[in-house]
Formats: C-alpha cells, structure tokens, sequence
C-alpha cells in the first residue's frame, strides 16, 4: 500500500489542479474530481481531519471567491461524511465502490455490445425481407391482377385464390396508401398461421412500407417480425410458376426472364447428362 506521505502528496497535487481550473474560469472535469476524491478516502484520519479544518477557513474566508467556495462547500460534505470512519474502512469503501463502479462500467459494455449486435441482425432481417418483397411482389401483383379467365395452370389458380382470400398476402399485393386505410379489424384478424417463409418476409416489408397506425398494426407487426426473426435465412431462388403473359405487366417482364432464361440453362446443361446414359445403356 502507498504511504501516508505519498498519498498526501497525490490529493495535494489533484486538489490544486481542481483549484486551477476554478481560477482559470473552467470547470473542473470529473475525472478531476474523481483523481482527488479517491486520495482523499485514503488519507490518514489526522490528514483528513486537516483537510477539513483547512477547507473551513477557505469557506469562511472573506477573499474565497465563489466558485471556490461552491466546490469547498461540497468537499466539507464528502468529508463530513467520512471523516468519522477510520482509515482502513474507508480504503474499503473506496475498493468497493471502484468494484461497483468497474461492474457497472462492464455492464454498460455488455449492454452496447448486445445493442450493436441486435442492431446488425435486424438490418439484415430487413435486408432479407426487402430482397423477398422485391422478389416476389410483382409476380404476386400479376396473379392478383388476373381474371379467372386467363388462369391456365392449377399452380396459378391456387395462388391467386391464395393472394385474394389471406389479408395477410394483399398486404403484398395493395398498394401502400390502401393497406394504411385498412380499419384496425382487419389487422386484428390477421396471424402468421400457415404464412410460408417468403410470404411472411414479403408481408413484414409490405407492412412496413404502408407503416399504418394504431395497436392493432403494431401487434401484427410485432407477430410477423417474430415469425420472420425465427426463419432461415432467405436464399434467392429461380420463379418456377408458369404465368400468362402480360403485355401491360411490364414490372414483371425482367423476374420472369431470369426465371425463364435459368430454366433453359438447367435444361440445357441436363441434356448432356441424359445423351451420356443413353449411350451408356446402348453399349451395356
């Protein structure tokens, strides 16, 4: 442990820096504060008694300015406070509260780092739920769009039974301005039941570009983030639906490409594969 001369020493030169910063017009930092009040709890019990004494005349001295004499007044509170307390119980006061004080600061640590952590994981649940939105709401919207008439395929027809009997899907296929309208009702009935993993992230997107109001929403809202926070991670895959054509759907036109363009390359790279069986059975 430091000797009584040496702490004496270490208060004495925190305390005239506290002192310098009052002349100087400023005011003193915490840290500051913090260097010398430390010291102070280890000065020996005849020291201390001296700082007080000391700091009693400077309080009641006629020529102690007065941002001295407010920093004096809380000195003779702190060491009022501890002036009764040998010196060993106050060195352990002092260790506990620096322990408080490092858990605290730890905690705090913990906190933020939990904080950032939680912070990068929804911005890539966003990311995954804008990527399926952008994805699949202009295929969604052309189904939406059809008449019964134009529906060729059973794959179709479901779907677009699918996009116009679940809330949850027209939220996709709406525009934004019509999904804020919707009475609090409508999103009261809705849940993530049966919403397969595209579909909820498509609808959390949805939902969050109308961002509409009130509690029912929010709950809802809360209920799909969930969902979708508990799903894998969203993997781009080819459309594999066979849709009319559209001439006016020109939104859908490049999706519908790629999805097509994947599907000849896929043929294409199986047909060297099935004209090699078929010479390996001829030759067997």
């Amino acid at each position: 442990d430091d000797g009584d001369v040496a702490v004496l020493q270490r208060y004495r030169a925190a305390q005239e820096s506290v002192l310098n910063s009052l002349r100087e017009g400023n005011a003193p930092t915490s840290q500051q504060y913090l260097t010398r009040d430390i010291d102070m709890y280890r000065l020996s019990d005849a020291d201390l008694r001296a700082e007080y004494e000391e700091f009693q005349r400077q309080y009641l001295a006629d020529d102690t300015e007065d941002r001295v004499r407010g920093m004096v007044e809380m000195a003779l509170i702190t060491i009022g406070e501890i002036m009764d307390k040998p010196q060993h119980t106050r060195a352990k006061m002092l260790q506990r509260a620096a322990e408080e004080q490092r858990a605290s600061t730890e905690a705090r640590k913990r906190e933020q780092e939990q904080g950032q952590k939680a912070q990068r994981e929804r911005t890539r649940q966003t990311a995954m739920s804008e990527a399926a939105h952008a994805k699949w709401a202009p295929v969604w919207r052309h189904v939406y769009s059809l008449s019964t008439e134009q529906v060729m395929s059973d794959e179709v027809r479901s779907l677009r039974k699918r996009l116009h009997t679940r809330a949850e899907l027209q939220l996709v296929v709406l525009a934004p301005d019509e999904v804020k309208r919707w009475p609090p009702g409508k999103f009261q009935a809705m849940g993530t039941n049966g919403l397969g993993a595209i579909e909820a992230r498509a609808a959390l997107h949805a939902l969050q570009l109308a961002n509409p109001t009130g509690s029912a929403a929010m709950r809802f809202t809360e209920l799909l983030r969930a969902k979708v926070n508990a799903l894998p991670d969203f993997i781009d895959s080819p459309l594999i639906i066979d849709l009319p054509p559209l001439a006016a759907e020109e939104h859908i036109a490049e999706p519908l490409a790629q999805a097509r363009q994947q599907q000849n390359e896929q043929h294409a790279q199986s047909e060297p594969d099935l004209a090699m069986q078929a010479s390996a059975n001829a030759v067997g």
